[in-house]
């Protein structure tokens, strides 16, 4: 099983698949461990999308318990012998980080930060659910009832019916989002990549994209740079729907990524977005085909942390560094392992950067450590 999928696994209980719809034994102690993560999901994330009742006293026998229930079923996940795979183990430790940072900031009584990391789990979701052509999920209708998701604010709402597979419903949100005058472009650059990741990957809808950022174009308060984006985006998905679908995903996206490197240079501009999220769909198919050549898997992983990089380069989440990083444990003496490693290093390195210097933790210099051996091996 690609090991792509393999992190569905861990999410597929979220709306109710079930497990052996995911190709895995319906062994109990894992199911267990899941069901006690969607249980404590679904009690957080509707209350999440208020502080009135984040902060009510009364709820806390329930916000705590279910925090700490993450965290500890994070790390049951982690050190099960059946979930050893990179991806399960790599969401689980996001996971249950988040979890706990969320406890940490609902014990201080700093209930927005408590919000925040709750509805940053939602991330986990959409990284998993976004990346194929799939319909909505009936069963994922009631998870935040209608009352408490529409107190959210219109970002957040989109975000959650994308993580609930809502699809349909999360057009209908960014789009009137994209409309409102009151809220400035500026708070729509995250809703934007969604949609568009949503449309190009998910429901194929590159019509109805068009359409939406024609109608956004028209707006008086965009910045010219984010116009001139805009007008690239148009131009990308007229182009991108033209083309028959390749037999060959992973040569697609290659030229795609080739393509759109020379137009992303300058730091602000976004205009090869569409055809980072296109590369990124070709390559999902790719490795949902659980090809067997390591070379070839390892490049549609290197090419993946590069899209990933483009795509969503302020997301809580960051699968990037994971795909990196299993482009170089996929085929270490590889030309795509060496430039995995060259990318995952500066990243990580620029990542740990700031007005104190730069200190790496000693874990993530251990792992460092130990994939530039695996590249440097004989």
């Amino acid at each position: 099983m690609c090991k792509v999928i393999n992190a569905c696994l861990f999410f597929g209980l979220l709306i109710g698949i079930p497990l052996h719809a995911l190709g895995a034994s319906p062994e109990k102690e894992p199911r267990e461990i899941m069901g006690q993560i969607f249980g404590a999901i679904r009690v957080l994330l509707p209350m999440s999308a208020s502080l009135k009742e984040l902060e009510d006293p009364a709820n806390r026998e329930s916000v705590r318990p279910s925090l700490l229930q993450i965290a500890e079923s994070a790390d049951e996940i982690m050190s099960h012998g059946r979930y050893q795979q990179q991806s399960v183990q790599y969401l689980s430790r996001s996971l249950g980080r988040n979890a706990r940072e969320a406890l940490s900031a609902y014990d201080l009584g700093r209930y927005e930060a408590t919000q925040f990391h709750i509805q940053r789990m939602t991330e986990h979701c959409i990284a998993c659910h976004s990346r194929l052509p799939s319909g909505d999920s009936p069963l994922a209708a009631d998870f935040v009832k209608g009352p408490e998701l529409n107190a959210m604010d219109p970002a957040s709402r989109g975000a959650i019916q994308v993580a609930t597979r809502r699809f349909d419903d999360a057009f209908v949100t960014f789009e009137a989002l994209f409309q409102n005058p009151k809220e400035h472009p500026a708070m729509m650059l995250k809703p934007l990549r969604d949609y568009l990741t949503v449309a190009i990957r998910v429901k194929k809808d590159f019509s109805r994209a068009i359409h939406t950022l024609d109608t956004f174009a028209q707006r008086p308060d965009l910045w010219r740079v984010l116009r001139a984006d805009v007008d690239d985006w148009v131009g990308a998905l007229r182009e991108v729907r033209s083309v028959p679908l390749p037999e060959n995903h992973l040569d697609a996206a290659r030229r795609l990524v080739e393509k759109a490197h020379p137009s992303n240079y300058f730091p602000g501009t976004r205009g090869a977005l569409v055809y980072f999220i296109t590369a990124s769909s070709h390559l999902h198919r790719y490795l949902d085909a659980n090809p067997t050549d390591k070379r070839r898997v390892s490049e549609a992983y290197y090419l993946l942390g590069i899209t990933e990089f483009r795509i969503a380069p302020d997301y809580w989440l960051s699968l990037a560094d994971f795909y990196l990083e299993t482009a170089i444990r996929t085929a270490p003496k590889s030309a795509s392992a060496r430039d995995a490693y060259d990318w995952l290093e500066e990243e990580t390195i620029l990542g740990y950067t700031g007005s104190g210097g730069t200190h790496l933790p000693d874990d993530v210099a251990a792992q460092l450590k130990e994939l530039r051996a695996l590249i440097s091996q004989d």
